[in-house]
């Protein structure tokens, strides 16, 4: 669910975020403009850099932008249905928010930025300006993967360039290529290194859970691995709420098409 009631208005994440765009665009003002148009037009390998530039920069920005404007799982009081039956049998699996006075699951946290309790809250980020919980976790996954296949990307190939490039074909501009270069590669290894970490804290938390269908003493090796394999498949499963590893990666929602059921009709002759 995107909606105005979901946005937060926090300078430092409005900072962040406005922040994270700039340094989106001037990389591909970089990449494209300054070093793969002017060097790289008349050939197969320019455009096809431009090509898979622009489309890693449209799906990082469709993930940031449902991470930042999506629902993270917040618990309203008009959702709060736990019945007192319910509290008494489950007293260990609840508990209750003194700043929103609503009973909440024990994964779910309160958030003081976005005055909400949120459903599996992990962290207020705010290079999205919103937290992250049930509901966006994956999009912020998908936003970081990108950001990190980016900077990678840019690395390469401005690094690249910078020794495929002679310096006397249009000397005039030397210097500024070179400064936006170097800058952009510096801001790709910053921003890389940042990034890489996020992943794995983030699936290092994924992962953190205990499989509790492993008893580790009456298993083998091979049987454990497999169960291990299988435990760590069905949680990213539920974060990405998708079963097929290859849509994982795409931040779009993906409905599966059931042909309408027909009814027999029975003839009696």
């Amino acid at each position: 669910m995107v909606g105005s009631i979901f946005k937060n208005i926090d300078p430092i994440g409005l900072l962040l975020t406005s922040l994270t765009y700039f340094f989106l665009v001037y990389a591909y003002y970089v990449i494209v403009i300054v070093i793969s148009v002017p060097f790289f037009s008349d050939s197969n390998y320019g455009w096809l850099n431009i090509a898979a530039l622009t489309l890693l920069i449209f799906l990082c920005i469709v993930a940031h932008l449902k991470a930042s404007l999506s629902n993270p799982g917040y618990i309203l009081a008009s959702n709060n249905d736990f019945d007192e039956q319910t509290m008494i049998n489950h007293s260990n699996d609840f508990t209750m928010c003194r700043r929103c006075g609503i009973f909440r699951s024990a994964d779910s946290h309160h958030c003081g930025i976005c005055r909400k309790c949120i459903k599996k809250r992990h962290h207020h980020c705010p290079w999205i300006n919103n937290c992250i919980g049930e509901l966006n976790q994956r999009y912020f996954i998908q936003f970081n993967i990108y950001t990190a296949i980016l900077c990678v990307y840019g690395i390469v190939f401005l690094m690249n360039s910078l020794i495929v490039i002679p310096d006397d074909d249009k000397s005039s501009f030397v210097p500024l290529r070179i400064f936006h270069s170097v800058f952009v590669i510096v801001e790709c290894m910053v921003f890389g290194l940042f990034v890489f970490a996020i992943i794995f804290e983030q699936f290092s938390s994924i992962f953190s859970s205990k499989n509790p269908s492993i008893i580790e003493s009456q298993k083998n090796y091979f049987q454990s691995l497999k169960s291990n394999l299988m435990y760590k498949y069905s949680q990213l499963c539920k974060v990405f709420d998708e079963k097929n590893p290859l849509l994982w990666l795409l931040p779009f929602e993906f409905k599966t098409f059931q042909w309408p059921k027909r009814n027999k009709i029975l003839l009696l002759v």
